[in-house]
């Protein structure tokens, strides 16, 4: 859901700390077309599947994010 960097030592940075944060590693990550390419060296050598896909509705998702008031969610 979080916009990656157009770069590819960036994005690689930003998915070996999300791997690193994980208990468990997973065996295939959903990302879009134009990030795979950056992505798959580090995939390859960490054993990480790369699936070229669209999460269904994110336009949506991220849109109704940002009309959310602040206050409606609590921590």
């Amino acid at each position: 859901m979080f916009p990656m960097p157009k770069t590819p030592p960036i994005a690689q940075s930003i998915l070996w700390a999300y791997l690193q944060s994980l208990e468990v590693r997973p065996s295939k990550i959903f990302v879009s077309k134009e990030v795979k390419p950056m992505l798959q060296p580090l995939a390859k050598i960490v054993g990480v599947e790369l699936v070229e896909s669209e999460l269904p509705s994110i336009r949506e998702v991220r849109e109704f994010m940002k009309a959310m008031p602040m206050g409606l969610i609590e921590e």
